[in-house]
């Protein structure tokens, strides 16, 4: 008899408990679960080869050359690595695409180790499904409130100082993107669509037990790098209330250098000054069309000479000349033009202290 998970689907991600996907490196690549290792029964070249298998000879050939290819050494190994995961974490979960063959046979071979590991009834489709209709679901029970403000106000780290108190939706967090054209994290990979809907679900799940009448999401665009915000998000966002947060151009700045240069600058393992150019010019290359040629050559020379002064003076101080033409010139006129059609929907406007303050009237 197969030994099925009893628990609540929530609990998985409220307990951190650790998933092991024994679906193809392909299936799992496509998108899992946080906390996910992928140890796959079959790899991407055994499933095609008994995908095919299946389709012209049936079920029972399929199954038989499986075992084939699963066998000898290689078998051994994928339970070596099944129980030294389990060893390391004795309440890991196991599953496949439907809880089907792949699972119940890596289930049984561990058993015959005497090692007990319980599969997902259903395995990676049912889960996933959970965490879709949660996302939603939670989505349209509570309303919004908007964090917006101009680029350079760090409404995401105003959002992440407030995680303790309200239930919040960090779309940036699950991205791995922040939001712009400059936005993608230096040498990190974006998520799946699959994945980031999933962390979403995971956040709102891990912060259900803040008592909150609203969940606090920040102003973002319908994309997010190359992930798409699920369209009921957009339309409850955009219909939302929006508290405004007002940060001075000069304080602006001064986060954008911190946050996209000295952060990045000191994240590289190797400090290769064209590679820390190029990161620039490719993303300004995005935006040249409504930035302008003009502006984008005015910039790429300002950061041209505020690197070398950077490499040679080790001071920063050079990049504000560039940052604040792209916010004068490009960020700041889409922002105003943003604006104008949400002004009925804006509650209030202020700084960090002025948005806590607000929050504890709303609220």
């Amino acid at each position: 008899m197969n030994n099925f998970f009893k628990g609540h689907l929530k609990d998985i991600f409220l307990q951190d408990i650790s998933l092991i996907d024994v679906r193809s490196e392909g299936e799992f690549n496509q998108g899992s679960f946080p906390g996910t290792v992928n140890i796959p029964i079959l790899d991407n070249e055994q499933r095609h080869l008994v995908g095919l298998t299946y389709k012209q000879e049936g079920q029972e050939k399929a199954m038989v050359l499986g075992h084939q290819l699963v066998s000898g050494t290689d078998k051994e190994n994928k339970i070596k690595a099944w129980i030294g995961h389990l060893r390391k974490h004795p309440k890991a979960i196991l599953f496949c695409f439907r809880g089907g063959l792949r699972s119940q046979i890596s289930q049984k071979w561990i058993s015959e180790k005497n090692i007990s590991v319980p599969i997902i009834e259903g395995g990676q489709k049912r889960l996933r499904n959970f965490l879709l209709d949660y996302l939603q679901s939670e989505v349209e029970k509570f309303p919004f409130l908007v964090i917006s403000g101009f680029t350079g106000s760090r409404k995401t780290k105003v959002l992440h100082n407030l995680k303790q108190y309200y239930r919040v939706l960090d779309l940036e967090l699950a991205a791995n993107h922040r939001g712009s054209a400059f936005g993608a994290v230096f040498e990190s990979v974006q998520p799946t669509q699959i994945d980031f809907e999933n962390q979403l679900a995971v956040q709102l799940i891990k912060n259900e037990w803040i008592n909150s009448k609203y969940i606090l999401v920040e102003d973002e665009s319908n994309s997010i790098g190359r992930v798409v915000v699920p369209q009921y998000i957009t339309k409850k966002k955009n219909l939302a209330q929006h508290f405004i947060l007002d940060v001075p151009l000069d304080q602006r700045v001064k986060n954008i250098r911190e946050e996209y240069v000295e952060n990045l600058w000191e994240s590289m393992k190797i400090k290769d000054q064209e590679l820390f150019f190029n990161f620039f010019a490719s993303s300004l290359d995005k935006i040249e069309k409504k930035f302008g040629l003009d502006q984008k050559k005015c910039c790429l020379a300002e950061i041209r000479t505020a690197i070398e002064y950077q490499v040679e003076m080790d001071s920063y101080e050079k990049h504000d000349l560039w940052i604040a033409r792209l916010l004068t010139y490009y960020y700041d006129p889409l922002y105003l033009k943003s604006l104008k059609k949400k002004e009925h929907l804006v509650a209030g406007r202020g700084d960090e202290r002025g948005l806590k303050e607000f929050l504890k009237l709303v609220f």
